[in-house]
């Protein structure tokens, strides 16, 4: 999620989901690092907002090598289509923010 400017704010996407309002929704997702190269290093953090949901989710990896960490969100659909964002707004490395 990093580009050229490899700087606060990172990258980030933004996707309409099909949801039935008053429907519970578990969103799941993975923050990657490469704990191998010092530009691509945690920890990684990445705020999510998916309807009127907000949260920032950061992963900090241990060992070596390239790692993933799982995290989840719930939220309740209002309406028939939730807008979710993703923005990188960490990295440690500085040049590398996977999702």
């Amino acid at each position: 999620m990093t580009g050229y400017h490899d700087a606060p704010p990172y990258g980030g996407l933004t996707q309409t989901l099909a949801t039935t309002p008053g429907q519970t929704y578990r969103l799941s997702f993975a923050i990657g690092a490469s704990e191998d190269r010092s530009s691509y290093r945690g920890p990684m953090t990445v705020a999510v907002t998916v309807g009127s949901v907000s949260n920032s989710f950061t992963f900090t990896p241990t060992g070596t090598g390239n790692q993933w960490g799982a995290f989840t969100v719930n939220f309740t659909a209002k309406s028939a289509s939730t807008p979710l964002t993703f923005i990188g707004t960490a990295s440690a490395g500085g040049a590398y923010l996977g999702l």
